[in-house]
């Protein structure tokens, strides 16, 4: 499976620009760090719901 989802069409890797922001789900997306310059300002948050059946049957 990872060979499969690692395949280059299925990656993004995000050119960063000032006042960039990027969300993703970690129930469904792999990703990994890459090396930065720890002389540039990084902001980092992090944001965890409960994922309950009852609000996957109000959305539908």
């Amino acid at each position: 499976m990872l060979e499969h989802a690692t395949q280059h069409e299925f990656v993004y890797r995000h050119e960063w620009q000032v006042g960039d922001l990027v969300m993703w789900d970690n129930r469904s997306t792999l990703h990994r760090g890459r090396r930065y310059d720890i002389a540039e300002r990084r902001e980092l948050r992090r944001t965890t719901i409960e994922d309950v059946p009852e609000a996957r049957l109000m959305a539908a």
